[in-house]
C-alpha cells in the first residue's frame, strides 16, 4: 500500500492497541514516519476490533518510491483511516465474518463523515501505476490474522456491492490487493455479482 499512487486516504489494517505490526500495517508506519504516526495513534487509546479510527498521513506526502526496480510511484496521502480486523485460527464464524465486515463499514463511515467521495474494484498495485483514487483498502485480515483469503473476498465484495446500492455518496473504492490469488478472487466474485444484476 505504500508504493501505490494514491491521493487522500487510505485505510490499513490494525493492531488492537493502534502500534505498528507487520506486513502492511508495518510498511503504512515505516513510511508514515513510526515516531509520528504512533503519537498520533495513541490520542484514541486502543481500537476495538471491528472499529476504526482516522488519523493524518505524516510524512506520507511526496513519497517517491521504487518497487520491483520497475516501476515509480507516487504516494501523496492526506489521512489514513486505521481498523482493527478479526484474528481467525480456524473455520471462519458468524461473528468473526460480522467483525470483518463492521470494518469496512466503520471505515467508509468515517470516509463519508471526513468529505469523502469515493466503482467499486479490486485491481492489483501494477495495474495502479497512473491511477489517482481517493480511497484505497487492503485486505483486511488475510495476512497474519488468519482470516481465509477467498472467503473474505466473497464477504466483502458483498458488502460493499450492498453498501454501494444503498448509499450514493461514494463514488469509487478501490481494493488494493498485494497477492494475485486476491485480486482473482475479487474479480471472480465482482465479476459473479454483475452477472446477477444483468439476469
Amino acid at each position: 500500500m505504500t508504493t501505490v499512487n494514491v491521493k487522500t486516504r487510505q485505510s490499513r489494517q490494525s493492531r488492537t492497541d493502534l502500534f505498528a505490526g507487520g506486513g502492511v500495517d508495518g510498511a503504512i508506519h515505516a513510511a508514515a514516519g513510526r515516531s509520528e504516526l504512533q503519537a498520533e495513534c495513541r490520542q484514541y487509546n486502543g481500537c476495538a476490533v471491528g472499529d476504526a479510527v482516522i488519523t493524518s498521513g505524516c510524512k506520507i506526502k511526496h513519497i517517491k518510491s521504487i518497487h520491483l526496480t520497475l516501476y515509480v510511484f507516487i504516494f501523496e496521502l492526506s489521512e489514513i483511516i486505521h481498523t482493527v480486523g478479526p484474528q481467525v485460527y480456524g473455520s471462519v464464524t458468524d461473528e468473526k465474518r460480522d467483525n470483518l465486515i463492521a470494518c469496512y463499514r466503520t471505515s467508509l463511515d468515517i470516509a463519508i463523515e471526513n468529505g469523502m467521495k469515493s466503482v467499486v474494484g479490486a485491481i492489483s498495485e501494477k495495474q495502479l501505476l497512473n491511477n489517482l483514487i481517493s480511497q484505497a483498502f487492503c485486505c483486511i485480515s488475510t495476512g497474519v490474522y488468519g482470516y481465509p483469503n477467498e472467503d473474505a473476498a466473497k464477504t466483502v465484495t458483498q458488502f460493499l456491492t450492498e453498501f454501494l446500492e444503498k448509499d450514493d455518496k461514494l463514488e469509487r473504492i478501490v481494493l488494493v490487493t498485494f497477492l494475485d490469488i486476491d485480486n482473482q478472487y475479487y474479480n471472480n466474485y465482482f465479476s459473479k455479482y454483475a452477472a446477477s444484476k444483468t439476469d
